[in-house]
């Protein structure tokens, strides 16, 4: 008399199991999708500061206030951001520890080869 009271039951269960389920998959993916985001968008600011002449300059002179005010335009402001100009064969590190997830990404930066002075630099972004 009351099987069918419990069928139901179960079957309400089920798919309310599967619905919640299906949004938590869900929610999940739509949280990493940003952060992946980062190191291509850090990519994309490397590739721009290889490209323009005068942020090149900035780079070889050791000057990274230019490249500040770039990524601090091509990132949204709830990120943090650090900019290091350094000899390609040192090793650049974050000036201080931030606990988290941070994704850096690097990219030599060098003059031209009719320049008298061949000193190329690397140049590294931290965003956390």
């Amino acid at each position: 008399m009351y099987k069918r009271g419990i069928v139901r039951i179960v079957e309400a269960s089920v798919a309310a199991l599967i619905v919640m389920g299906f949004l938590f998959i869900n929610f999940n993916q739509a949280r990493i999708q940003p952060e992946a985001n980062l190191g291509e968008r850090a990519n994309d600011i490397l590739e721009e500061v290889a490209e323009n002449i005068t942020l090149r300059g900035a780079v070889l002179n050791e000057n990274p206030e230019p490249i500040e005010n770039l990524v601090a335009l091509r990132l949204p402001s709830t990120y943090s951001f650090e900019v290091k100009i350094c000899d390609v064969e040192s090793v650049c590190g974050k000036s201080t520890f931030t606990e988290g997830d941070i994704y850096s990404r690097e990219r030599v930066i060098s003059s031209n080869l009719n320049s008298p002075a061949f000193k190329p630099k690397k140049l590294k972004i931290f965003i956390w």
